[in-house]
């Protein structure tokens, strides 16, 4: 009996440069692929669909996905580790296309993670979970041009020396999903041109410091950014960040150090960069702050790992 065991990463999304300004590319995203937290899936060919996922919606794109594909052999499968839902690390991608490998496999067929993201409805908007699964590393995507899935068009290895330190309010509302999240961009005003121009500009900074491996570089064009996909999303959060909770969080980060700040997506996560060997002072110092969940993780420079 065939076996298969598979590894995800998860992803930090850093934004989108594009809301509906007709000049240029829709969208337009950035984000890098971490180690932790991962899916960890398990999987047995079976005559019958065994998934060990409690989402009505994932188990729905899977049978979508075998009725679409002709898949005959089906799969148990089981979650060994979890990403956590709707916090801003990407789980439904990571998932749809862990599960979809383990199929693909069992039934003989190639796997095309792009033509299992029109099947399953993945990358409406943005191309960087997918990215992260394929190939890991720092990403950005190409926007979206007609129907088609936004593809990979900068990839780079983050430097192994720096390290994203991850806050996540306890009790806090998750990130939006879904048609809450199509209702937000529909309501959205288009992003001035002069603002997309500011972000390439902060892009090719991002770029540099992240090729030289300056982490200062890197750090200030990306707290900038981040700050300008804030105010693509101000008039639907009536901030910067998600709640004055998440503005919070990032001070706090800021104060401890941190050489580049944001929040991942719609949050509820927010993120600080720092070089590994201060990893001992940013542990005593956010320790004495009660109500938040602490991730500590790498980059993840080489996507998805099968056993």
């Amino acid at each position: 009996m065939k076996k298969i065991e598979i590894k995800t990463p998860s992803r930090l999304h850093f934004g989108i440069i594009n809301i509906k300004n007709p000049d240029y590319a829709l969208y337009g995203c950035v984000g890098c692929a971490i180690e932790y937290p991962n899916f960890l899936i398990i999987a047995k060919e079976s005559e019958k669909l065994g998934l060990d996922v409690k989402r009505k919606d994932i188990k729905y794109k899977i049978q979508k996905l075998i009725t679409a594909l002709k898949m005959e052999t089906k799969a148990k499968i089981k979650t060994v580790s979890v990403i956590p839902e709707h916090v801003g690390f990407g789980s439904t991608t990571q998932l749809i296309l862990a599960i979809s490998y383990a199929l693909c496999f069992f039934n003989n067929l190639k796997f095309d993670a792009y033509k299992i993201a029109e099947v399953t409805g993945l990358g409406k908007i943005s191309g960087i979970g997918i990215g992260a699964f394929l190939y890991g590393g720092f990403l950005i995507d190409s926007g979206k041009i007609k129907n088609e899935v936004p593809k990979i068009v900068f990839r780079w290895d983050f430097p192994k020396e720096w390290i994203f330190v991850i806050l996540i309010p306890k009790n806090s509302d998750k990130g939006l999903k879904g048609k809450e999240e199509m209702k937000a961009f529909k309501e959205l005003n288009p992003t001035p041109k002069e603002r997309i121009e500011e972000m390439l500009t902060l892009l090719e900074e991002i770029k540099y410091g992240l090729k030289n491996k300056d982490i200062e570089i890197f750090g200030d064009a990306l707290s900038k950014f981040q700050i300008n996909v804030g105010l693509n999303f101000f008039q639907f959060q009536k901030g910067l960040f998600t709640s004055k909770i998440h503005e919070k969080l990032i001070e706090i980060l800021k104060r401890v150090g941190a050489y580049g700040v944001g929040q991942s997506s719609w949050g509820p996560a927010v993120y600080g960069l720092f070089l590994e060997e201060e990893k001992p002072k940013v542990l005593k110092e956010i320790s004495k702050y009660t109500n938040i969940n602490l991730i500590i993780t790498k980059a993840n420079n080489y996507g998805v790992k099968i056993k």
